[in-house]
């Protein structure tokens, strides 16, 4: 399950019962402790929110249920934004050529 809407204290699009079963991944778990209402509400323990890092490098168990929380990261922005443009043949300006028109 992937959570992305919630992203002040008081706003939660999981419930507990979700939380509390499952793995827990965020993208930034650091700023999920100020910003993620759906962990914040359900009160997790903050040791089991493992970092999208982790996820990548195989940590997910697939005989359990899996959340994925968003806060909003800007460097996952970024990096969108770069394999966005490299599928659209602009990868010039996704590598930091300054001399691009959409590197600015």
């Amino acid at each position: 399950m992937i959570g992305v809407g919630a992203f002040r204290p008081e706003m939660a699009e999981l419930g507990a019962t979700t939380m509390h079963g499952s793995d827990l991944y965020a993208d930034d778990p650091a700023g999920a402790r100020h910003e993620a209402g759906d962990l914040l509400r359900a009160g997790v323990d903050w040791s089991r929110v493992a970092s999208l890092g982790a996820l990548m490098r195989g940590a997910l168990d697939p005989a359990r249920p899996a959340v994925f929380k968003s806060v909003g990261t800007a460097a996952w922005d970024l990096a969108a934004a770069r394999v966005g443009l490299r599928r659209a043949g602009l990868a010039e300006a996704a590598s930091g050529n300054d001399s691009h028109p959409l590197a600015e």
